[in-house]
């Protein structure tokens, strides 16, 4: 992936990913033949489409990213000579990733978009140092606070064009001068709706993908005997809720009868409810954030957890669902993300960054002061029906981790999940999605008792986010992107 051409034409660097988090820099001469490996790389799972290469003008520097020990992206250079990486001494992203790095034209600058968390990030420049060593300094173009990204520079060196997502409409490509602080500026009439671009200086041409997914909401049916959940082989799955928006992330309620999700079918990401059957949607929220998702139920069905970033930064919230009043439970600029409660209503387990690293932490659901639990990273977390054990996902490793909540032991139990939202609780076993033949899944299960895993379904198309079981366990309710696809063009003459 992100194929970038030397300054010469003769070669192209580009990053092949050798696993969830892991990378390989590699050269190959532009007409094909021996290609060698300049550099390894780590990546972030959240921000694997964001992991770029550029070539510094002169051809002895290739600029991208890597995760350091508190798992977050920070940019580097690589030497085209020695494949030395050489960290730029500045002041990373506090929160997030450091992304998509972009020379200027003299190769004195480098652009690149700096992420607070998954669809929050604004565009940044930098200086490249004079001497070894130099400590930079970093300086924000964009204040937006929702999707910026793709920055390339203009053919002068004046200008970055980059992506902007809008409220409620399309993304649409926009400029801003790096030296003078003026404004960003819609470019008219061209790149509604694009994913990515690319611009030639030299002939004036520029390339953008305008790209459309659909993930929508499914169940499928299982059978559950008294040894625990099989395969329903005669029941095929089923849409459930779908809209030409993003309808994902299903909640049932304990006692069945509702699911609540996150849908942009508003123009913006809010909060829905619906019965179990798909019928009578209506929203929750309005917060017209970048974000508001990751819904979980209280035990008792009567209030929503889940966070919002109405200023960029994630923080939580709760909803009562029959008047649709919220209070805040986490304030400030930490990242505080996808909570989730304890089954006797006492707690809020979530993901933070309030000490560097991501982090599973636990508060009281009336508020009061957070507890870290693990040590060595955790993003997504749900407590065992017995509340002695908290099972986890990481953004900096694939796989499924449980902590003891009383001894603080914690240990991997499965090693090969797809994604983050990717488990849920059963009365005696934990459900999770893995890669199955082809671009299908698999929905395993495992028992607590024992770890024996068994696969219950399988989906023959790609899973969005997160899955939820029925009471009975006789059901599963998951997002499955149901369309995905994208498209180039090229622009002439572009100015």
């Amino acid at each position: 992936m992100s194929p970038a051409w030397s300054p010469d034409g003769e070669s192209i660097a580009f990053i092949r990913l050798s696993s969830g988090t892991e990378a390989s820099v590699m050269i190959i001469p532009s007409s094909g033949g021996h290609e060698r490996k300049l550099a390894s790389i780590a990546v972030n799972l959240l921000h694997r489409d964001t992991t770029r290469v550029s070539w510094a003008p002169d051809g002895n520097w290739i600029a991208t990213t890597d995760v350091n020990f508190s798992a977050l992206c920070r940019l580097i250079l690589i030497s085209v000579k020695t494949g030395l990486k050489k960290n730029l001494n500045y002041e990373p992203s506090k929160f997030d990733t450091d992304a998509e790095p972009s020379f200027s034209p003299d190769g004195r600058y480098l652009a690149f978009t700096r992420y607070i968390g998954p669809d929050v990030a604004d565009i940044f420049v930098l200086e490249l140092p004079h001497q070894e060593g130099e400590r930079v300094e970093v300086r924000r173009l964009t204040h937006w606070n929702r999707q910026s990204g793709s920055p390339v520079w203009s053919a002068d060196g004046q200008d970055i064009l980059f992506i902007r997502d809008e409220a409620s409409t399309e993304s649409s490509i926009w400029r801003v001068a790096v030296f003078h602080n003026t404004d960003a500026r819609l470019v008219e009439s061209v790149g509604e709706g694009c994913s990515s671009i690319a611009f030639s200086a030299a002939s004036n041409r520029l390339v953008f993908s305008k790209g459309a997914s659909d993930p929508n909401i499914w169940r499928v049916s299982l059978d559950s005997p008294n040894t625990g959940p099989t395969p329903n082989h005669s029941a095929a799955p089923t849409r459930l809720i779908a809209s030409t928006r993003v309808d994902s992330q299903p909640q049932l309620s304990p006692d069945g009868r509702l699911i609540v999700f996150s849908s942009t079918r508003s123009g913006d990401s809010e909060i829905w409810l619906a019965n179990s059957d798909g019928s009578g949607e209506r929203q929750l929220t309005r917060f017209h954030a970048a974000i508001s998702a990751g819904p979980h139920w209280s035990p008792n069905g009567k209030e929503i957890v889940f966070h919002s970033r109405p200023a960029g930064n994630a923080n939580l919230y709760i909803l009562n669902v029959e008047t649709g009043a919220y209070r805040q439970l986490t304030t400030g600029l930490t990242e505080n993300y996808m909570p989730s409660w304890s089954h006797d209503g006492q707690w809020i387990y979530f993901g933070s960054e309030r000490e560097g690293g991501e982090q599973i932490w636990r508060m009281p659901a009336n508020g009061g002061p957070a507890t870290r639990l693990t040590k060595n990273d955790g993003a997504i977390a749900l407590e065992s029906p017995d509340g002695r054990q908290i099972f986890y996902t990481k953004t900096s490793e694939p796989g499924l981790w449980m902590l003891s909540l009383k001894s603080g032991i914690e240990s991997k139990v499965v090693p090969n999940t797809v994604g983050l939202e990717c488990f849920t609780m059963g009365k005696l076993g934990v459900y999770f999605e893995r890669s199955g033949e082809g671009s299908g899944f698999v929905i395993s299960y495992m028992r607590f008792s024992d770890h024996v895993i068994r696969d219950v379904a399988t989906i023959n198309a790609p899973v969005g986010d997160s899955l939820t079981i029925s009471p009975d366990e006789r059901s599963i309710v998951y997002s499955q992107i149901d369309h995905s696809g994208s498209d180039l063009f090229l622009v002439e003459n572009f100015k």
